[in-house]
């Protein structure tokens, strides 16, 4: 009787703060116009917190699809504030640090009001894995230089006390099972520095195509020997083989590896599966050879830079988080859950079976649309929809200046196809092929009414970039990474009337659930849309080496007898038999997975601390 009355009392706060706020004052509002909960939210929210036919049963691990659009972060927000004032603390957990922050921000209010803002904590797998981590075994980083050091172990960086009837909430748990996380380890690194050790590695970079570089003679060197003499018995092994290794990467280094940004003397990377460049993350020595060129070509002080020599104290498989590991007990008492893409149909080949026998999940929640069906014009066997880039003999084409005219033409045909001037959503898998395709002359037709929405830019321009996505004749560029959780609104009458805005992908995503949610970001809440695919041969070809060929590219382009191309079929079974074949090994790592392993989960003796330094050396 307690939680839906609780529930409701939550949804009514929002409602009135919502109401209380108005800028044109309390009682402007018609009721229409208030901001509520919808019944398809409220069933969803009172099914996670263990509502059912038959009435109540205890929580149990439940997740539920939502269709795009149509409120997530409410159900979590609210489902979080329950949870919380019935005595638990929830870990709300998304993969994108973007989302989190936004809808951190967005509830802080109702946790403030309901004297819960304590016991709700919203973060990314990332954050997440790093507090875990140190709360089982306290400050590893710390205790791994303490011993170095030849300093005692303090209980100061200790095991950390651990929260108990703990749940975690997870936003677009699909992604947390998917190669760039769940079948992934994350690594701890330390670093030491000093002006020695940066004047050495200065050194090593300024000398590195030289002999003078080889260890027996930088071994002779007074700057090498300098660092060297200000070591002790338990450190002198690390500090010569993090030299040599600093050499080895040195020698190696080459520009425009990795994709990163300088920014404030730091270098900041972007990871796979994040949507944000950071300096969380780090590539140790090749990361002092980064910020040594950016030196050289003039983008930094070389007096401003500090140098580091690294060293990893320990790692944590992402699947400990949620899993069942051996010898390991559970974080949390129960896992919730929403996502866009739950239904088997909408997910790698048996991802259920992971979601069932590795991490637990017992019951899972499918809402409808609380929106009259839109027309999304969408077919994939149409040739019309799906197409490769071909050249002037309209044969296939493995250049990217094809790739870029077949991409012009179709936001040029669809852009004109309605009433008024639609407003096109371009998706692009790389930064990189993205920028080229906007400084190329193949966009000039729409640069002038255009916007770009990539991870490297400040919030604020994103956000500004979003809400002009939707205008009248607007073309936006987007990195694949916001093709999930950004709300595009379409707000102008116009372009509801021409058809609603097409979203078109330059890419064949990696992902079933990734395709699902690229198409979701046009069409929403009812609105009428339409989605394309325009294809490189070159990517394809690169992306699936083993199973695509540009002879097997242009047998599909042909098609049967039965379908006019069958492009998209083919290549859907190519990525469902590469999703299996990654969720296998997922699994194995699952089976695998022993906390007592010093490579997985530090026991703090003295030999596993030298164990682990040894074995990993890169985050």
């Amino acid at each position: 009787r307690k939680l839906p009355r609780a529930l409701a009392a939550v949804l009514a706060w929002w409602t009135m703060e919502f109401y209380l706020n108005n800028p044109q004052g309390p009682g402007v509002l018609n009721k229409a116009a208030l901001r509520k909960a919808n019944a398809m939210q409220v069933i969803c929210m009172l099914r996670l917190l263990g509502a059912s036919a038959k009435g109540y049963s205890p929580l149990v691990n439940h997740l539920a699809q939502v269709p795009t659009g149509e409120g997530k972060s409410l159900i979590l927000g609210t489902t979080a504030t329950v949870l919380a004032l019935l005595g638990y603390n929830v870990r709300c957990v998304c993969y994108s640090s973007i989302l989190s922050t936004r809808d951190d921000t967005d509830f802080a209010s109702m946790f403030e009001q309901f004297g819960v803002a304590d016991n709700v904590l919203y973060g990314t797998w990332d954050e997440l894995a790093s507090d875990l981590f140190t709360e089982v075994h306290g400050d590893i980083r710390q205790q791994a230089k303490d011993f170095l050091n030849g300093k005692p172990y303090s209980a100061a960086t200790g095991p950390r006390q651990q929260s108990s009837q703990r749940v975690l909430l997870a936003d677009e748990v699909d992604v947390f099972v998917s190669k760039n996380f769940m079948a992934k380890t994350v690594s701890y690194a330390f670093h030491f520095s000093s002006d020695d050790i940066t004047e050495l590695i200065k050194f090593i970079w300024k000398y590195r195509n030289s002999d003078s570089t080889w260890m027996d003679k930088l071994k002779e060197n007074d700057l090498y020997k300098k660092v060297l003499e200000k070591t002790n018995s338990q450190s002198a092994w690390f500090y010569e083989s993090a030299i040599q290794e600093q050499v080895k990467v040195a020698k190696k280094f080459k520009r425009g590896g990795r994709p990163y940004q300088l920014r404030d003397g730091k270098v900041l990377y972007k990871i796979a599966g994040r949507d944000e460049f950071s300096d969380r993350w780090t590539h140790t020595y090749e990361t002092n050879c980064v910020l040594l060129d950016e030196a050289d070509q003039g983008n930094i002080d070389e007096d401003q830079i500090e140098l580091k020599i690294w060293g990893t104290a320990g790692a944590m498989a992402y699947a400990q988080l949620t899993g069942k590991v051996t010898n390991c007990a559970p974080f949390f008492s129960y896992i919730l859950g929403v996502t866009g893409t739950l239904d088997e149909a909408k997910l790698p080949p048996r991802t259920h079976e992971v979601l069932k026998h590795d991490i637990g999940i017992k019951r899972y929640t499918y809402c409808e649309t609380m929106y009259e069906a839109g027309k999304r014009d969408w077919e994939p066997n149409s040739r019309n929809d799906v197409k490769l880039a071909l050249d002037h003999a309209h044969k296939l084409s493995m250049h990217e200046g094809d790739h870029f005219q077949a991409i012009a033409s179709e936001i040029d045909r669809r852009r004109s196809g309605g009433k008024s001037p639609r407003p096109v959503l371009v998706f692009f898998k790389q930064a990189d092929k993205l920028k080229r395709f906007l400084d190329s002359s193949y966009f000039d037709a729409f640069r002038e009414m255009s916007g770009i929405i990539t991870e490297e830019q400040v919030r604020a321009d994103r956000n500004d970039a979003i809400r002009r996505a939707t205008q009248t004749g607007f073309v936006t560029l987007c990195t694949a990474a916001f093709g999930r959780g950004t709300d595009f609104k379409i707000i102008d009458r116009r372009v509801k009337e021409s058809g609603g805005m097409h979203v078109l992908s330059t890419f064949f995503p990696e992902e079933v659930s990734e395709e699902v949610q690229i198409i979701g970001r046009g069409g929403r809440q009812g609105d009428d849309g339409s989605f394309s695919m325009v294809l490189s041969a070159e990517e394809l070809v690169a992306d699936w080496p083993r199973t695509v060929t540009c002879e097997s590219l242009e047998a599909w382009r042909a098609g049967d007898n039965a379908t006019p191309s069958i492009v998209y079929r083919e290549l859907a079974q190519v990525r469902a038999k590469q999703s299996e074949e990654t969720l296998q090994a997922t699994r194995t790592l699952l089976a695998s997975l022993n906390p007592l392993e010093p490579n997985l989960s530090l026991l703090f003796e003295e030999a596993s601390v030298l164990f682990a330094m040894w074995r990993h050396r890169t985050v």
